[in-house]
């Protein structure tokens, strides 16, 4: 058998070949990581390693706590030691271990993946993802197959939604990846040199809260809409004297006089026409001189692989808008009046903070 002319060598051909398949099972390790986090596989096998002081724990005794079958749990369990989510064992045979790439699946764990694993691996989600070559033929968002909804957060937050359950599956899901984006940003970046920062779009907080527990010398304003601050939003005693919370929509206007705007995973969501009038409206609010940090995606430029570069077709299929790259940002920043100064990346390679100036 001869195989393809453009491969240097058999073994070329047969590497590549693999990788090809391995992308195309992707979906089938979704489904793995989803299952055996929804069904809570892995917080049973973790809780009864620790009764036997850390041991392996047979299959059949996981299948019986968690009320699945008991032959295809280690099935199930065998294919996730092939994603080193588990470990499996030869004795007793048939008996695993949490790996530290599965423990980040445990409901205990602080810092826990498993918000953003039921999220981004949901039906409703994966549904999305099948509407690719219809995005790509036509252009347009997919939400309407998917949510019967043109914008997809009214899919699941207004009143008569039919999609309502899903709704706190999105918030487990952002504050999941909020708080890996957070812990990426506080390592990453020295916000020493600022003394107040509000947070526009915050949801919950998490961000300035962990800023300000960090940096005991600033002050912040939490800054959202009434439902989301209402419901969302919890100012823990020790930060009652330097965190206060604000009510804006910031399609009209924002918290006054800030010397420090934030902004995290906010204008990806949104076409360049209302970015710009969202960081217009923030510049007319800002103090004299304010600096701006945008928390996003940059976007390297060809031949450099970037996680980025394939959210981006996320929020196309979801909102119509887009991840961007630098030049991007700049011609972006530029329309709205805002100095750019800079961009940083953080250490996860999933985040960057942007920073322009108020002239």
């Amino acid at each position: 058998m001869e195989t393809s002319s453009d491969m240097a060598s058999p073994e070329e051909y047969f590497d590549n070949f693999a990788a090809i398949l391995d992308l195309t099972y992707g979906h089938w390790k979704t489904a793995i990581v989803r299952a055996v986090t929804s069904l809570r596989l892995l917080d049973e096998m973790d809780k009864l390693s620790s009764d036997k002081d850390g041991s392996p724990v047979m299959a059949k005794e996981i299948a019986s706590k968690c009320g699945t079958h008991p032959e295809f749990t280690y099935r199930v369990l065998r294919a996730a030691s092939a994603l080193l989510l588990v470990e499996e064992h030869d004795s007793p045979a048939r008996s695993f271990t949490v790996t530290k790439r599965g423990s980040l699946l445990l409901e205990r764990q602080e810092g826990s993946a498993r918000g953003v694993v039921l999220f981004e691996g949901s039906v409703e989600h994966c549904r999305c993802w099948l509407h690719l070559e219809k995005c790509l033929q036509t252009g347009n968002k997919v939400v309407r197959d998917v949510f019967e909804e043109d914008n997809y957060f009214d899919a699941f937050s207004k009143a008569d939604s039919k999609h309502k359950e899903f709704l706190k599956v999105f918030q487990q899901g952002m504050a999941s990846i909020s708080e890996f984006d957070t812990r990426s940003i506080l390592y990453s970046f020295d916000f020493s040199k600022f003394r107040e920062i509000c947070d526009i779009g915050s949801g919950p907080g998490v961000l300035l809260k962990l800023i300000l527990k960090k940096y005991p010398h600033m002050k912040g304003c939490i800054s959202d809409l009434p439902r989301v601050l209402d419901e969302a939003v919890t100012i823990e005693p020790e930060l009652q004297d330097r965190c206060k919370k604000e009510v804006s929509d910031f399609f009209e206007s924002v918290p006054r006089n800030y010397e420090v705007y934030m902004m995290k995973h906010i204008l990806h969501d949104w076409n360049d026409e209302n970015c710009i009038r969202i960081l217009r409206n923030i510049r007319e609010c800002a103090a004299p001189h304010a600096t701006l940090l945008v928390l996003e995606y940059v976007l390297p430029g060809p031949s450099i692989v970037s996680p980025g570069k394939i959210f981006d077709l996320h929020m196309g299929m979801l909102h119509s808008s887009k991840e961007r790259t630098e030049d991007e940002w700049k011609t972006l920043l530029a329309k709205a009046e805002w100095k750019y100064v800079g961009y940083q990346d953080t250490v996860s390679g999933q985040i960057s903070v942007i920073q322009a100036q108020k002239e």
